[in-house]
């Protein structure tokens, strides 16, 4: 029993992880943009250019230097940033004491990490079997494409 609960957190966990990730991805924001924010011109409609120009602001916001061109060493620092920002969102999100930390205690009982358990144990037995965790999978890499 005990190595069926460790085993259930470790993939819960993992999932979490994985789910953090498929997050992290350059399309992703804080909050889901609004057309308005990318019809620049309010003529109603959305080009290929006003729906490139946050992409455009983010990577020449990277580019230190002014070259036009990204280094590693700037796409670094661009997902550093990134990640300290994602960090810093987790904290504010699952901080329930406000001690600036998350203790265990938090994170298991974060109701993000309950509701994906409970949306990957379809037949709500409290456990997540072989067939739920590679259907959970399946519709992340569909989702994000990574087939």
């Amino acid at each position: 029993m005990k190595r069926t609960t460790l085993a259930v957190g470790l993939v819960c966990s993992v999932l979490v992880a994985v789910s953090g990730v498929a997050m992290a991805k350059p399309a992703r924001h804080a909050e889901p943009i609004q057309f308005e924010q990318l019809d620049q011109d309010g003529d109603g409609l959305i080009t290929r250019e006003e729906m490139r120009a946050p992409r455009t602001a983010r990577l020449e916001g990277a580019d230190v230097d002014g070259d036009g061109l990204l280094s590693a060493a700037e796409i670094e620092a661009m997902a550093v940033e990134r990640a300290k920002e994602r960090a810093q969102r987790m904290v504010e999100k699952m901080d329930a004491d406000g001690d600036g930390m998350i203790s265990l205690d938090e994170m298991h009982t974060n109701a993000r990490f309950e509701k994906r358990f409970d949306r990957i144990d379809r037949d709500d037995d409290g456990a997540i079997s072989k067939a739920e965790f590679d259907r959970a999978r399946e519709r992340m890499q569909k989702r994000h494409g990574s087939e």
